[in-house]
């Protein structure tokens, strides 16, 4: 396996007082927070594992929300979309899904789209191409077989991606299967459906991490508590009782 990037040469070479990261792997944060204590920085993760200094959401607490909202609805066969992404909050909204439905004495289904289809260093053709492959594979491999009536999503774009399959094979939504998402992503109220999500303050979560980077500049602290936002479910069109 390779190793970690670097930190960036203008991370080692200039004086900084901190600063905000965004949080994509567990490998990465950790290679990055291993160089900003070596170099000194205070530094605060934006949704990253605990043990760090961050600002994250709940997101065990938001799929539950979301898969308790499909339940309340009246579904009794619910699947859960993932991705193969290394982020920690995959593994928690997956484990608050299987939560839920077994608390339920439901079955809990999970099926993963390859994040590598959403990877925007690939070119346009290609991932076109990939997704087209992706959305293909749910329909063959999943849906048809095992006709869920609400799919709960790691998050908006693969809850669009989904919706796209679905349309593209002439089924409805909400009428067909219920769709949920995760984050409340900018502009999910305007598409044809709109979607049901769990809404992220991210603006709250960006207030936080200043006000905790502050913190750890004025305190000299190595680590402080980091807080943990409470997302709340935002009901759209895309969620409805099965028919």
């Amino acid at each position: 396996m390779a190793a970690a990037a670097p930190l960036p040469r203008y991370l080692r070479e200039r004086f900084l007082d901190g600063l905000v990261v965004s949080s994509t792997s567990e490998k990465r944060n950790e290679a990055l927070d291993k160089d900003f204590t070596r170099f000194s920085i205070p530094a605060v993760f934006l949704n990253a594992a605990r043990e760090y200094n961050s600002v994250s959401v709940d997101d065990r607490g938001g799929i539950i929300k979301a898969t308790r909202h499909l339940i309340d609805l009246g579904h009794r066969n619910i699947l859960y979309v993932g991705t193969d992404s290394p982020h920690y909050s995959n593994a928690e909204r997956e484990s608050g899904y299987r939560e839920t439905l077994e608390a339920a004495g439901l079955p809990a289904p999970v099926y993963f789209i390859e994040e590598g289809t959403n990877d925007d260093r690939w070119e346009y053709e290609r991932r076109t191409a990939a997704n087209q492959v992706a959305r293909r594979l749910f329909l063959e491999k999943i849906y048809l077989k095992q006709r869920p009536t609400g799919i709960v999503c790691y998050d908006d774009r693969v809850a669009m991606a989904v919706m796209k399959a679905l349309a593209e094979a002439r089924f409805d939504v909400p009428g067909d299967v219920s769709i949920v998402g995760f984050n409340d992503m900018p502009f999910m109220d305007m598409l044809p459906v709109s979607l049901t999500t769990v809404h992220a303050d991210f603006h709250a979560m960006g207030c936080l991490a200043g006000e905790l980077l502050l913190d750890l500049i004025h305190t000299g602290a190595a680590r402080v508590p980091s807080p943990i936002v409470k997302p709340e479910l935002v009901v759209r069109q895309s969620s409805a009782p099965p028919t």
